[in-house]
Parts: C-alpha cells; structure tokens; sequence
C-alpha cells in the first residue's frame, strides 16, 4: 500500500478504505503470525516489539496484549515505549530515554508473566534511578519507588507517573522513527549507503 513513502504510524498516505474494499490474507502470513502469537513468551524482545505504542491506560491489562505483527526484521519495526531501550547507539553510556524505556520493558514483561499479579520492583526502580542523571525522569522514579503499592494492573497512582515518563519519550521515539523510515526507504529502493 505504501510504495511511494514509508509510514511507520498506524496510517497511512497513500490509500483511503472504503466500504467496498476487501482485504486479501496471505495463508503463509496468517501461519507466521499464529506461531508467533500461540508461543509463549521464550524472548521478551519479540513480545516487546508486538505491543502497541500507548502513553496511558498502563493500569488496564490489554496495554500489555500483543497487538502487533510484522513480517520485516525487528530493527525496522517502529521504535515504541517498549522497544526505544534496545536501539542501537555509538554512546557508551544509557541515555535518558533508553533508562525509562527500559522500565517500561520491565513493566512489559511482568505483566506477560504474571498477568493480573504483575508487580513492579523497588530493586528495579533503584536500579534505574542510580544510572539516570536527570532530575525529572530521577524524581519520577522515586515518586513510584515510596508507592506503597508496586501492582501494575489498576494501580492509578503508577499509572500517573508512568503517563509522565512515557511523555518525556514521545521526542526519542519520533526521532527514532524518522532514521528508521529512512531505513526502510534505502531498503525497499535497494539503496545502499
């Protein structure tokens, strides 16, 4: 659909549905997507990269359901909450983002494992706040590390604060986004650099 521009969004520019089109399914697809999804968690980066890209509803359990599937290789996949820890950079040091995003991987991968009794660590928390230098994603961490309660699922006391933290990722992850439509550009025009 997208052979003029790439879009990593949930639209796209170049087609517009209307109530006469029909969606083709490719049987070998739906196969690679029922294996993917009927797995249980074995790589956390693979579920990580199936979950939708939110800034609220943390509290509610189907932020955390695998609602995404992709056939490309996962260093073109858009760069969400969940997956901005793990992109590639020359610096030696963890950035900002990269620490908050991988709290909210912990948070991920909690809840795909113990459901509705998902907890968030305060060794975790410590862990991040002591590899994080700037005051306002640090003061956020200790804000969620004095709650007295750390369950995920209905918690509307973590769920304010991590609506903060995924606010300060919302730059990284467009930034991100655009490197990697270029990316995608380069490879569906076999250009190379």
């Amino acid at each position: 659909m997208d052979m003029v521009s790439v879009n990593t969004g949930p639209h796209t520019s170049h087609f517009t549905p209307k109530s006469a089109t029909r969606i083709l399914l490719n049987k070998e697809s739906i196969a690679v997507a029922k294996s993917f999804y009927g797995n249980r968690i074995k790589h956390d980066s693979p579920y990580l990269y199936a979950l939708k890209q939110v800034r609220s509803k943390f509290t509610h359990i189907s932020t955390y359901s695998r609602a995404r599937f992709s056939a490309c290789d996962l260093h073109l996949q858009p760069t969400t909450i969940w997956t901005l820890a793990d992109a590639e950079t020359t610096s030696s040091t963890m950035t900002q983002e990269k620490i908050i995003s991988s709290l909210f991987q912990k948070i991920a991968i909690s809840v795909a494992k113990h459901h509705l009794n998902a907890k968030i660590m305060n060794k975790d928390i410590q862990d991040l706040i002591d590899q994080c230098s700037d005051t306002r994603g640090s003061a956020i961490l200790r804000k969620i590390q004095l709650l007295p309660n750390k369950t995920i699922i209905g918690n509307v006391d973590l769920d304010a604060s991590l609506k903060d933290l995924a606010a300060m990722l919302s730059h990284g992850i467009s930034r991100r986004n655009e490197k990697k439509k270029k990316d995608m550009i380069r490879q569906l025009h076999g250009i190379t650099q």
